[in-house]
């Protein structure tokens, strides 16, 4: 993942992120939420967790729950801090996705959204993701995704124009990169987001 770009975009934009993206988070998280179907007692990676949407909606219902949030940004780190200050359990870290400050086996669940466009080796960030989920655990990712014109045309720009913009994905593709790093019980789908925007979800098994 290109560090300083992505630090530097979200430095930024941390203090309107919330704004800009409300209905895209609104609906993403509640998706993810679902499809993750974390249970109370479960160990849960939220990574590059923002300014931790997903991480409250999944606190606000269970304040017990062991949750990690990682990401790149202390800007956006700081926000997820205070939006969870009522959560006992839960810790938010900066870090690489593809050096995480965790021992293997840690977590039942590893969420992550909305990232994967940002890393230059997928196949790294996915290898420390398995690492880190416990035998039989489960990875939960939701992207855009490459099969939607739109997307299609806003990567291409954004290859162009945004050093922290890596490269988006197909289904197709997302699930081929968790096969070559070992996951296993694969399920791919993609569903649009408004008139135009695609996103693609996987849920998959160490």
């Amino acid at each position: 993942m290109p560090k300083r770009p992505v630090q530097t975009h979200y430095r930024i934009i941390a203090r309107v992120y919330d704004r800009i993206w409300a209905d895209y988070l609104h609906q993403t998280t509640g998706v993810l939420s679902a499809l993750a179907a974390i249970g109370s007692h479960e160990r849960v990676l939220d990574l590059a967790c923002g300014s931790g949407l997903f991480a409250a909606r999944i606190l606000d219902r269970n304040p017990e729950q062991r949750l990690l949030g990682v990401d790149l940004s202390h800007a956006m780190l700081a926000l997820a801090d205070r939006r969870t200050r009522h959560a006992r359990h839960s810790a938010f870290v900066a870090a690489d996705a593809t050096h995480l400050p965790c021992a293997t086996g840690t977590f039942d669940v590893v969420v992550c959204a909305s990232a994967l466009h940002y890393v230059d080796k997928p196949s790294a960030m996915l290898y420390e993701m398995r690492r880190v989920l416990r035998p039989g655990g489960r990875l939960v990712i939701l992207d855009w995704c490459n099969d939607y014109q739109p997307v299609r045309l806003l990567d291409a720009l954004l290859r162009r124009i945004d050093p922290a913009h890596a490269r988006c994905y197909t289904a197709a593709e997302l699930r081929r990169l968790l096969t070559a790093t070992g996951f296993m019980k694969i399920d791919t789908a993609r569903y649009r987001f408004g008139r135009t925007w695609g996103v693609m979800l996987a849920r998959a098994n160490r």
